[in-house]
C-alpha cells in the first residue's frame, strides 16, 4: 500500500464558546495516490440556543478495487465525491452527497450482469436509471 499523509488543524477548543465568541472548528486534508485532494472541514457551534454541528467533505479521487453493496458490486474504479452534513441538537441530521465514478465495472448480484460504464460523472439519484437503486442504497 502506498503512503498517504494527512494534516489537520483544530481551532478554538473550549467548553466556554459563548465567552470565547467562536465555535470549535477543524480542517483536515490529504493528497496522495489512494485519496487525491481530500478535504474535510467542520465546526461544533454552541453559540446559540441549540447545538449545530457541520461537516463538509470532498475528494477528487478515491481508488478502490471492490465495493460490495446489497444488490451490486462496483469494481476497479475511482470515486470522486463532495457533500455536507448538518446536525442540530443531536436530533436532526440533514445532508447531501454528490458522487462520480470513473472506469467503474458494475455487476448486479441478481442477474449477474456486468457493465463497464467508463467515465460517469453523476449524482447518486441519476446513476442507475429505472428506479434509482443506488440512491436508495446510499441514502442516509
Amino acid at each position: 500500500m502506498n503512503r498517504q499523509d494527512f494534516s489537520a488543524t483544530i481551532s478554538d477548543i473550549s467548553d466556554h464558546q459563548k465567552t470565547l465568541g467562536r465555535p470549535i472548528t477543524f480542517k483536515a486534508s490529504s493528497d496522495g495516490q489512494q485519496i487525491s485532494r481530500l478535504k474535510l472541514s467542520g465546526e461544533d457551534n454552541r453559540l446559540g440556543e441549540s447545538v449545530v454541528d457541520r461537516l463538509a467533505f470532498s475528494a477528487k479521487k478515491l481508488s478502490f478495487e471492490t465495493m460490495a453493496l446489497s444488490s451490486m458490486t462496483i469494481s476497479n474504479t475511482a470515486l470522486a465525491f463532495n457533500g455536507d452534513i448538518v446536525m442540530n441538537d443531536a436530533k436532526t441530521l440533514k445532508g447531501k452527497v454528490h458522487l462520480g465514478f470513473r472506469d467503474a465495472d458494475i455487476n448486479t448480484l441478481a442477474g449477474g450482469q456486468s457493465s463497464a460504464l467508463g467515465d460517469l460523472g453523476s449524482n447518486a439519484s441519476g446513476l442507475i436509471s429505472g428506479g434509482g437503486g443506488l440512491k436508495k442504497l446510499l441514502k442516509f
